[in-house]
């Protein structure tokens, strides 16, 4: 009876383990999410000649083998596991270190029979065999989960712990949990710093009662029905690395559960059932707000997987200015929705009217002003989307009359000052007679009514009135005003 009480306890303790490398993170919402729904682990088994020791009457490495090889059999069909050993082939040598299962994608059968088939001979080169582990998996897009079983610590190396420090630094993505088996007090703290340094937890098959508890809880989390989020990323038809911002609509909890890959531009993304809205950004763009793409509404039901699209490729903009039906140059601003500041401009073509630039996702404004216009009207175009692919056409059309004002002195041109008011009364313009003609200036008004003042610059008390003049579009007026 207790040596199956001490079996149940190391496979409780175990399965936790596998459990909690198989979530996320502890809390609720977080667990509810990974990386990709295939499960990366690696065991590394003490197979040393310690643990030929006996626990209630039965050898520490039958208990292993037993609870391995019936948690193996539960894995999911779609992990991707890995198998390392040490001290299992020769006595006194600390580089007795094998990689018995190569990590891909699981075989059970083959696990199953290398467990059964070890032999615990030598010593316990543990920050070998996890430097060995951390090779094989540093090339991972998704987070490893790694799993030491010892019982002792190590005897070779100088301070295991200090080692998973460093591999985590370099940036490999892993999480190590430490399980001791029948381990003393001394023991027990270099591996539980191990643990603690690898970003996971420390379990001994001595206080399974103290965490109990937790196990039901973790069990129960790790059970919830799940839906996957597939969600392919690209940028100019290539595959695009970004961060994937995850809102529930219900609870309004935001978080970004991961990201999408650089080399297939795929996210994979492990969610409870519910409804969720999906943003994700080009944080590559500098000087402006990031270009955003939104997933509304995304139903996850259980079981199921639902696949969106986010493309940061841009579309093009097509502005055309036409006064009085007819091309014209002028100049074009370019703001992103809500930025005072333009972040580009250009001339339209003198003779089609039109520009068209490559913008990238997102909304902007255009402002395209008409400065040959007295008052130099503008025309603003708010809120325009820029879609993945996509051309947006947009036309400026300006209407104006031209108005030459002239002036003659003695019947002679003559250069002199004039003004021209709007029907309120406000002065627009002023302007002198002298212009590519001598004593006549041309100017280009909106349709509407004005008054023009030409004043004599020889004698002030001199000038001349233009009331209740009517422009009209594409119409050209002339006014003088002889003194």
């Amino acid at each position: 009876m207790k040596e199956y009480l001490k079996s149940a306890y190391l496979m409780t303790i175990i399965g936790l383990t596998i459990l909690t490398g198989f979530s996320v993170a502890a809390r609720a919402e977080q667990m509810a999410t990974s990386p990709s729904p295939a499960e990366n682990l690696i065991f590394i088994l003490d197979a040393s000649g310690s643990m030929w020791g006996q626990v209630e009457g039965k050898a520490k490495i039958a208990i292993a083998k037993e609870v391995l090889t019936d948690l193996i059999r539960d894995l999911p069909d779609n992990a991707v596991v890995g198998l390392v050993a040490y001290g299992h082939r020769r006595k006194g040598d600390c580089n007795d270190v094998e990689e018995l299962v190569p990590f891909r994608a699981i075989d059970k059968k083959r696990l199953i029979r290398t467990i059964k088939s070890l032999r615990p001979k030598g010593k316990t080169p543990i920050s070998r065999s996890v430097r060995l582990t951390a090779d094989r998996i540093k090339g991972q897009e998704n987070q490893t989960t790694i799993i030491l079983v010892s019982d002792g610590k190590e005897t070779c190396d100088p301070d295991p712990c200090r080692l998973v420090k460093k591999l985590k630094a370099t940036g490999i993505k892993f999480v190590m949990h430490v399980i001791g088996f029948d381990v003393t007090q001394e023991e027990r703290v270099q591996l539980e710093c191990m643990a603690n340094a690898g970003g996971g937890q420390y379990f001994t098959a001595g206080n399974a009662g103290e965490f109990l508890n937790a196990a039901r809880e973790v069990v129960k989390k790790s059970t919830l029905p799940f839906g996957i989020l597939k969600v392919r990323v690209k940028k100019n038809g290539k595959p695009f690395h970004t961060f994937v911002i995850v809102t529930n609509r219900e609870s309004g909890k935001r978080w970004s559960p991961g990201s999408s890959s650089g080399k297939t531009g795929i996210a994979l993304i492990r969610l409870s059932p519910g409804r969720y809205d999906v943003e994700l950004k080009d944080t590559g763009v500098s000087g402006g707000k990031a270009p955003v793409v939104h997933l509304k509404d995304i139903v996850i039901v259980a079981g199921e997987t639902v696949e969106r699209s986010a493309d940061f490729s841009g579309g093009r903009l097509v502005i055309t200015t036409l006064l009085n039906g007819k091309p014209f140059p002028t100049t074009i601003f370019y703001y992103r929705q809500g930025e005072k500041k333009p972040f580009h401009n250009v001339q339209t073509h003198p003779r089609t009217g039109k520009t068209s630039r490559k913008l990238l996702l997102g909304t902007y404004r255009i402002e395209v002003p008409c400065s040959s216009i007295v008052g130099r009207p503008t025309v603003v175009f708010e809120k325009l989307e820029i879609t993945p692919g996509g051309t947006t056409d947009r036309t400026a059309n300006f209407s104006a009359g031209e108005v030459t004002v002239a002036a003659t002195l003695d019947g002679k041109p003559f250069n002199t000052p004039f003004e021209v008011y709007d029907k309120t009364g406000k002065k627009i313009y002023g302007q002198w007679t002298l212009g590519r003609v001598k004593g006549r200036r041309l100017v280009r008004l909106s349709e509407g009514t004005y008054t023009v003042k030409v004043k004599n610059i020889r004698n002030t008390k001199q000038f001349r009135m233009f009331e209740n003049l009517t422009v009209t579009a594409g119409e050209e007026k002339t006014i003088t005003a002889a003194f």
